[in-house]
């Protein structure tokens, strides 16, 4: 059973994808592509999920990470995607029977 949905869609894969991003983004060796492409999979996926204005501000907060990155401002990306992480955790969060 998923910990955090939205529309009875899971996003735990989501959440573990942006935790990833945060962990590799500046390792030497591919990290930053890694991360880069982390960010742009969950970025689709929640445009796919939902369009209300609150989806449409994350979204945009994931491209802003994903071009943080590109640029080697790896601390700003970071900043991003853990705002994102909070915003979804402390909405979306499945209330075990």
């Amino acid at each position: 059973m998923a910990e955090y949905e939205l529309a009875g869609r899971n996003l735990d894969w989501a959440l573990k994808q942006l935790e990833l991003a945060t962990e590799v983004a500046d390792n030497p060796g591919g990290g930053k592509l890694s991360a880069i492409q982390a960010v742009g999979q969950v970025r689709a996926y929640f445009e796919e999920l939902d369009s209300s204005e609150e989806y449409k501000t994350i979204v945009k907060q994931l491209y802003q990470a994903e071009r943080a990155f590109f640029y080697n401002q790896f601390d700003t990306g970071k900043q991003l995607i853990n705002s994102v992480i909070a915003q979804v955790e402390g909405k979306h969060k499945v209330e075990s029977a």
